[in-house]
């Protein structure tokens, strides 16, 4: 997502298919299941304890068949299992990929000490 490529995922996939064989499965393995309901994704395929790579699979597919970063969290959440890795998955792609303004602004409101926390990111780019 930070080369704002096309499709960041095929990228990857093509750059890491010689070196890292079982991770590019896995990718393709996602791709595959991408009509899959995410809750079913996650219960039957990727797993919910909190492991990886099913957490990160997990993560992938959300943000792969979502279309913004409230729906990608609120469906890992209904997924339920260890959502909060994935969740900390999403937030990374997502961020990279749309930044502070993909973030739902109440979510934001609603954080406790929010603009120290954005001030403090900020200030490590």
């Amino acid at each position: 997502y930070l080369k704002n490529e096309t499709d960041p995922i095929e990228s990857t996939k093509q750059a890491i298919k010689e070196d890292f064989p079982a991770i590019y499965k896995e990718l393709e393995m996602i791709e595959s299941i991408k009509t899959t309901p995410h809750v079913q994704a996650v219960g039957y395929v990727f797993g919910r304890p909190c492991y990886n790579p099913g957490s990160f699979m997990g993560a992938i597919h959300a943000v792969e068949t979502s279309d913004s970063y409230e729906e990608a969290v609120r469906k890992t959440i209904k997924a339920g299992g260890c959502n909060c890795s994935r969740s900390f998955f999403i937030g990374a792609m997502l961020g990279a990929k749309v930044g502070i303004k993909g973030v739902p602004k109440e979510w934001i409101e609603k954080t406790t000490e929010a603009e120290k926390i954005l001030q403090t990111a900020m200030d490590m780019v």
